[in-house]
This record gives C-alpha cells, structure tokens and sequence, in this order.
C-alpha cells in the first residue's frame, strides 16, 4: 500500500523519524509537502478559517489544506493509501495489516489511531490478521494521525471540501457521515503526544504546535452564527448515534502495548523534542 507522510521540510527531525520507523518496518513512503502556516495567504486564512464552528487558527487551516493534498494524490493514483502526520508512531504489525487492507473493497475509511477519548462503534470485530481486525466506526471525535482513505473515500472529501468549508482535519473527516469507515483494533497508530498517556513511554510530554497557539478572537457579530453551527452539528452528532445505537456501543479502542515496543525503547527526551 502507497504510504503518504504529511511533513513539513523544516521539520527534518520529524522525517527523521519516520525515515526511520519506516526502515525498520520494511515500508516504502512518499512525502505530502505540508502546507505552512509561514507562507500560507492571509487572505486563504481569512476565507476559510470562519467555516467552521469557531475561527480556525491558521495551523489548523494549514494542517486541514496538507490533508486536502493527500486526499488529492490518492484520487490521482486510484489506490488506497496510508496518510500519516509525521508524529505518528506505527505498530510492528503495521505491514500485514496495511496489506489486509489493501484487498478490502467497499469502504472509504479505516482508521487506525486512537486519542484517549471513546468511540461509537460497531460490535463485532471483523479478523484482518492474527492480530487486528475491524469494527464499524460510527462516530469518531479526534485525531487524524494516520488513517486509511480509500479513492472513494477520498474524493467524497474532496468533494465536502470544494464547497468552501473547512474545519480542524479530524472534525471534517469525522462529520461526513457518508462515508463507510471502519476502526481497526487493536490501534495501530499513536500520536508521539499521546505515548505516554497509553504507558508505551514514561516520559514522552510534548503537545501538538496546533495546540500551543491561542485560538483566534471571535467578533461579537459572528459569535451567535459560530453558536448555531455548533449547535447543528451537536444535533447531528446526537441523531447519528441515535440512529445506530442498536448496533453499537460507545468505548475506548482497545491498545496492544506490545505491538509499540520500539516506541516504548525510544529516547524519551528526544521523543519530547519531536512531539513539540
């Protein structure tokens, strides 16, 4: 399966990684050039960053536009692919079942990170190899470290983000409920960020560079549009799990701590410095 890393060039520590973790595994990779909040228009920021349900700060406009291109080149290969952000740590049975996944027809969507908050979720785990299988995603709510995207899944994004609108990627890839996405589990993918918050690293800290920056003033005039996005899309959220709650349940994805033991022997100050 193609492999694209969103990386932006002045991150070389973060390639670093991934060059790396993709070495040992066996895995060949392309680089998705990031699109960087140094050089991205004001104006491009201005237009989509009020789309949402409260202004996008402008790393969050960029991260959601470097998804956008991925998004792009797997239209353009027909094929499904791999997107990873460059602070995503794979697990060791990453290979087989990247290869698992690649035969499956008639999905969008695999996801495969976990974010410490609780998934809706399907109930019965579909086996893919001796150790993942697969669960209906109904409603997922944060991360968009790496994730499967089928060309279907992909141009239905595409599709959502030519009209205009933008949002924090993971809101924007979770909201489109026309998609047919799957979770894998156990996990197969943590953020470095979120390390040591499944015990894979005692002291991994660090925190995303999205995170760190303050959120944009909301002017008093746009305030009670942004409360009734909102407000439409907490009713949304509230329908979808209505909807499917006879063939669901909401709960953590499972984590195999064992399947991160390279994680879990890494350099934690040097895991810090890359999770900033």
């Amino acid at each position: 399966m193609q492999i694209l890393i969103i990386n932006l060039p002045r991150h070389s520590d973060r390639l670093a990684f991934q060059k790396a973790q993709m070495n040992r595994l066996g895995l060949h990779h392309q680089l998705v050039d990031a699109v960087d909040a140094a050089t991205l228009p004001d104006a491009v920021h201005q237009r989509l960053s009020l789309t949402w349900e409260r202004p996008l700060r402008k790393a969050e406009v960029c991260c959601f536009l470097s998804h956008v291109n991925a998004w792009r080149a797997v239209v353009t290969s027909g094929q499904p692919a791999l997107v990873l952000e460059d602070d995503a740590v794979l697990a060791e049975g990453a290979p087989l079942l990247l290869d698992r996944l690649q035969a499956l027809k008639d999905i969008d969507l695999a996801v495969l990170e976990i974010r410490g908050r609780k998934k809706i979720l399907g109930k019965r785990l579909r086996p893919l190899t001796p150790d993942f299988g697969l669960l209906d995603l109904f409603q997922d709510r944060t991360g968009s470290a790496g994730y499967v995207v089928w060309p279907s899944g992909a141009q239905k994004l595409l599709d959502k983000a030519h009209s205009g609108v933008a949002a924090p990627s993971d809101a924007f890839i979770s909201s489109h409920y026309a998609l047919r996405a799957m979770q894998v589990e156990p996990a197969a993918i943590v953020q470095l960020d979120m390390c040591e918050h499944y015990g894979l690293r005692a002291a991994a800290g660090g925190g995303s560079s999205i995170g760190i920056v303050g959120r944009p003033p909301i002017a008093s005039k746009a305030r009670g549009l942004f409360i009734a996005r909102r407000l439409v899309s907490q009713l949304r959220i509230g329908w979808r799990i209505l909807s499917v709650w006879h063939k669901a349940e909401r709960r953590h994805v499972r984590l195999n701590p064992n399947q991160f033991s390279n994680a879990s022997g890494a350099d934690p100050t040097r895991i810090a410095s890359l999770a900033k």
